[in-house]
C-alpha cells in the first residue's frame, strides 16, 4: 500500500490563438521543468480558458480579439 502522495499545483498555463500549434515544439518546456511537472502522482493545473475546436478567427476583428480559447490539442 503506497503511504505517500503527491501533488503539484501550477498557476495559469494558456495556450490561446497566440500559442497556437506551439505545444508541438520540444524546446518550448526545458527538460528540467518538464521533469519536475511529470514528477508527481497528480498534476492539477489552472487551464486559463475553454479547450473547444472553432472555426478560424479572423483577428481583424475586434469582437474576435476578445475570444480567449485553446485548442484542445493542446491539453495532448
Amino acid at each position: 500500500m503506497k503511504h505517500q502522495t503527491t501533488l503539484l499545483f501550477t498557476g495559469d498555463m494558456a495556450f490561446d490563438k497566440y500559442m497556437d500549434g506551439k505545444w508541438d515544439d520540444t524546446d518550448l518546456v526545458s527538460k528540467e521543468v518538464l521533469s519536475f511537472l511529470q514528477d508527481t502522482d497528480h498534476l492539477i493545473v489552472n487551464v486559463e480558458g475553454p479547450l473547444f475546436a472553432k472555426e478560424k478567427v479572423d483577428h481583424d476583428d475586434p469582437i474576435a480579439a476578445l475570444v480567449h480559447s485553446m485548442n484542445p490539442k493542446a491539453a495532448l
